[in-house]
């Protein structure tokens, strides 16, 4: 069970701070890893894209993909911010480039809450059992 608070701050307050750091130390880029679910509202989604809208954020069922929703905002609404002078910013102005990856599924090493899908054969094979 995710801690409500706890994905609050690593999703919304740790983005925020990614962000404000980027700006401050003139990074041009930052990449998102953001998740489908920011416009999934249980409803199957037929040849989606970038323009789907937004699942509202306080309708998510749970808490993470709703910090999620947010922090993806943050994110893409720093597109274009300005970037200290001697920066090496997007041409021609120094400015911070942001974009988001929406993907369906992240499993590393240690993913508890993944484990359970796999069958025990498969979970071996990839080193989580």
């Amino acid at each position: 069970m995710l801690n409500r608070k706890k994905t609050r701050e690593i999703n919304v307050l740790g983005t925020r701070n990614v962000i404000a750091a980027c700006i401050a130390a003139g990074v041009a880029r930052l990449v998102y890893t953001s998740t489908y679910n920011v416009v999934f509202g249980g409803v199957p989604i037929s040849n989606g894209s970038e323009l789907l809208p937004y699942y509202p954020a306080e309708k998510h069922v749970d808490k993470y993909s709703a910090s999620k929703t947010v922090a993806e905002q943050l994110v893409l609404s720093a597109n274009g911010a300005y970037l200290p002078k001697g920066s090496s910013g997007s041409y021609p102005q120094r400015q911070l480039a942001t974009c988001a990856i929406r993907s369906a599924a992240i499993y590393g090493e240690v993913t508890p809450a993944l484990a359970f899908r796999f069958p025990s054969s498969h979970g071996r094979k990839l080193g989580i059992d």
